[in-house]
């Protein structure tokens, strides 16, 4: 949501919705590369929607409801993949399969990309939040973390959450109490202690030693 106003995105269109009346206030074609049976990620930063799929991520302007950018990325899914999107500062967070790019909102221009190691296949959906300045993407077996200031790699905790490598998952993160929330199709996996992320120590299975899961 921007304000009073919902934004929807699709493969072929992104949408305005005014909630209060619940009427649409616009609708714009984008070209996120995305197949009818793929996922598209949107994020709202300030008057601006970015909406990213499996090739292209776009910048649309909400005030005119108008596509002022288009920058090619690569995230590691396929055409039928999810993709999610986040905002951290001047940051766009493109979460895929198994890389994030991260846009310059202002200039529209992909500043790094991260390998992330598969979090799921390649035609597989994520998600992805903020906490502070780490990125916290969700796949079907692991919850990943990504310094986005530093630009690193910060760890990695096994889940459970039921759903495959091709199937998506949900992810919400609550800042206050350092949790993460992640639902899949049979399980609600909630892991605490996420502030911690930075601090991590690994067991010898590569595991997250100071987080727990419940």
């Amino acid at each position: 949501c921007a304000g009073d106003m919902a934004v929807v995105a699709g493969c072929r269109k992104l949408v305005v919705v005014d909630v209060a009346t619940r009427t649409v206030v616009g609708a714009i074609s984008v070209a996120t590369g995305a197949s009818f049976d793929g996922g598209v990620g949107v994020a709202i930063s300030d008057n601006l929607a970015i909406a990213a799929g499996y090739s292209k991520c776009c910048f649309v302007d909400l005030d005119a409801i108008s596509v002022i950018g288009a920058t090619a990325i690569d995230v590691g899914s396929s055409f039928d993949g999810g993709v999610a999107v986040a905002v951290s500062g001047n940051l766009a967070v493109v979460a895929g399969a198994s890389v994030i790019n991260l846009l310059d909102v202002a200039s529209h221009d992909v500043v790094a990309a991260l390998d992330i190691s598969p979090v799921a296949r390649y035609n597989g959906g994520v998600s992805v939040a903020m906490f502070r300045d780490v990125a916290v993407i969700a796949g079907a077996t692991c919850l990943t973390f990504v310094d986005v200031r530093r630009r690193r790699f910060v760890g990695r905790t096994r889940i459970t959450t039921g759903t495959s490598y091709v199937g998506c998952v949900g992810l919400a993160v609550h800042e206050r109490t350092s949790t993460a929330y992640v639902a899949g199709t049979t399980a609600l996996v909630t892991v605490q202690e996420i502030k911690n992320a930075c601090l991590w120590d690994y067991d010898d299975d590569g595991g997250c030693t100071a987080c727990s899961i419940m």
